[in-house]
């Protein structure tokens, strides 16, 4: 293979730090945080960790974007109008043009 093409081997996959997608690199940074911060090392780290996994089986093998989906979906419009402001709301299954 030349250099001047370059195939990508998963051209949807995410983008990765660490092995981490970027919505679970912030956790863990933020986890981090707490840990130094707070008294209670072993309560934070528990609940760091309990929150880590609740947000990879939330996503389930799917991209950061997933969690967007199922915010549109599933919580009040209030949660999500200011980053999905062109989108109607998800009450209204049909769209009329």
């Amino acid at each position: 293979m030349t250099l001047m093409h370059r195939m990508v081997n998963h051209l949807d996959a995410p983008r990765r730090y660490f092995t981490l997608t970027v919505d679970e690199l912030c956790m863990t940074c933020v986890g981090m945080l707490l840990m130094v911060v707070s008294s209670h090392k072993l309560l934070t780290v528990l609940l760091c960790g309990l929150l880590f996994s609740a947000l990879r089986s939330l996503k389930h093998g799917k991209g950061p974007r997933h969690l967007w989906v199922l915010s549109y979906w599933y919580l009040p419009a209030l949660t999500h109008r200011w980053m999905l402001n062109k989108l109607p709301a998800s009450h209204h299954r049909v769209w009329q043009v």
